[in-house]
């Protein structure tokens, strides 16, 4: 039976928690590329929605605001459609990520309840 001394021991142990572990970086990098493949699928979710809402407001909202304003406005009635548009669709994102960065401090506050109180 080899006995080992407790300085060896300790110099052995230093130098292990040294090496780099292949495999947490492996589970890093994976990590890393599913988040960059969510968001690529989110984006073209994303760009399929704003094509969806444009030609709803094109054959919808757009007669609409041309007939109604154009009487005030001329041919500028046409160039306030995507104004509209662009309005509608910040205030909606401005609420989802409100909603959301809510959603994640609840998520993170370990000391917080689902009802809101402690």
């Amino acid at each position: 039976m080899v006995r080992l001394d407790p300085r060896r021991i300790k110099r052995i142990k230093t130098i292990t928690n040294n090496f780099v572990n292949p495999l947490a970086d492996t589970r890093e990098s994976f990590s890393t590329s599913l988040k960059l493949i969510i968001s690529a699928l989110t984006l073209v979710a994303g760009l399929a929605w704003n094509e969806a809402i444009r030609n709803f407001i094109t054959s919808t909202v757009q007669p609409w605001v041309d007939s109604f304003l154009s009487q005030s406005l001329g041919d500028l009635a046409t160039a306030v459609t995507p104004f509209i548009y662009a309005i509608v669709v910040t205030v909606i994102v401005v609420v989802l990520v409100n909603r959301l960065e809510k959603l994640e401090a609840k998520f993170h506050d370990p000391t917080e309840t689902p009802s809101g109180k402690v």
